[in-house]
């Protein structure tokens, strides 16, 4: 597979091209460097310098030669205008870009944001929880003997050994279609299964090294093997092999030239192709575009399920936006979800990790996943209500348990942020 097969494939939202006599004119989405520096606002300065992506400048002094390439500005400054004569022409360009571009990709782990330039895992944001039931199961081979705020080194080296290395999380190769189910009350095993039963024809969500990424009814282990086992991804780079590895395996990837994150646009793009009942997953700071994403539920008379996800250290404010507009919250270590969120919930799944389920729609995407955990586990009489009968569903030894929020114990550990 070669760029310019991916430009044959037509537009997507790196990308729209207009074809006229003689030549091509498109408008081509340059990468950038913004959101990744306003995650780590305290990066060293030679990081910073290795994370440089050619500017809208750069690319008009550097790759328009007059002849076969003309580039221009446009208002929108992560842009440009191209006109070329042909498609390899236009093949060539990108090829050129992202041979001066970085690879760069960001994830989450235990409340740190984690920096990898060429899949190398080079810095760690503080971490933000104090505790956490993960970090005994998972993290003292790795450096971290007591709390995860103790060791940003230690979780740079869990990392590298368990993401990387052992799970190739990031690999071109990796398998994309996955019938295994990881977790108990993961989002993804959540939506594959609601796939597999026709419940949803849709699912935008975020994939390592592909960014937004839209998979049709077809294909439900798609869900579950374009994410398996990650934390959050906030920044990506694709590559050739990973883009066609999604193709062959039903997987669009919204934005195959620079792997960008826009859950709105992938939402778009789902809508365009005729789904009717799409989940859309957010995370951190984009949930607060929850809002947005309901708009284009209503305009468009569909329905748009909407699971927020990644909640450690978002604001009071994008948590009031996830009570009122999610249909399914995942708690991670947020003070804001234990004091806003959950008291607004009408059922909860997990108790050290809890998932909050806030509408009934919600629910009725839950049940396929409970159906799989435990056929003999009767869902029909559990009553939906907030406060203190608040239905909570836990695994009891492979089967599946009900209690209600009252019974819950106060030594019950559960994620813990640090403020």
């Amino acid at each position: 597979m070669e760029w310019i097969d991916v430009l044959q494939n037509g537009n997507n939202g790196d990308i729209k091209l207009q074809k006229r006599t003689g030549y091509i004119k498109c408008r081509l989405k340059i990468a950038s460097a913004k959101k990744i520096l306003q995650l780590f606002p305290d990066l060293p300065e030679e990081l910073k310098e290795r994370i440089i992506y050619p500017s809208v400048t750069d690319c008009i002094e550097k790759y328009s030669d007059g002849e076969k390439i003309i580039i221009c500005k446009l208002k929108d400054k992560y842009r440009i205008n191209v006109l070329a004569n042909t498609m390899k022409d236009l093949a060539e360009l990108i090829e050129k870009i992202r041979a001066d571009s970085p690879i760069v990709d960001v994830s989450r782990m235990f409340g740190a944001f984690v920096l990898m330039i060429n899949r190398e895992p080079v810095w760690s944001s503080e971490p933000l929880i104090l505790t956490c039931p993960l970090q005994e199961r998972h993290l003292n081979t790795y450096g971290i003997k007591k709390g995860v705020s103790e060791s940003k080194q230690g979780i740079l080296n869990y990392f590298k050994e368990k993401v990387l290395k052992n799970d190739d999380a990031f690999g071109a190769n990796r398998p994309l279609s996955i019938c295994d189910r990881f977790v108990y009350y993961g989002t993804s095993e959540i939506l594959a299964e609601a796939m597999a039963t026709k419940t949803i024809d849709a699912v935008v969500q975020v994939s390592n090294s592909l960014g937004t990424v839209l998979i049709g009814g077809k294909n439900p282990d798609a869900v579950e093997g374009s994410v398996a086992k990650m934390t959050g991804l906030f920044h990506t780079t694709t590559n050739l092999e990973i883009v066609q590895n999604a193709e062959l395996n039903g997987i669009e990837p919204i934005f195959p030239i620079t792997g960008y994150i826009d859950q709105v646009i992938g939402l778009k793009q789902a809508i365009k192709k005729g789904y009717k009942n799409i989940v859309v997953t957010t995370a951190f700071m984009q949930n607060s575009r929850l809002k947005k994403i309901e708009e284009l539920e209503r305009m468009n008379r569909i329905n748009v399920y909407r699971f927020a996800l990644c909640s450690t250290a978002i604001s009071k404010k994008v948590a009031k936006m996830m009570a009122e507009k999610a249909d399914v919250v995942t708690s991670c270590a947020s003070k804001y979800v234990k004091e806003i969120i959950a008291p607004e919930a009408i059922a909860q799944v997990g108790l050290t990790i809890p998932v909050y389920i806030m509408t009934k729609r919600g629910w009725n995407l839950l049940l396929p996943r409970l159906k799989r955990i435990d056929p003999t586990f009767d869902c029909s009489k559990i009553v939906l209500t907030k406060g203190e009968e608040r239905p909570v569903i836990y695994n009891d030894k492979g089967k599946l348990g009900l209690i209600y929020k009252k019974d819950i114990r106060l030594d019950c550990v559960c994620p813990s942020p640090l403020s």
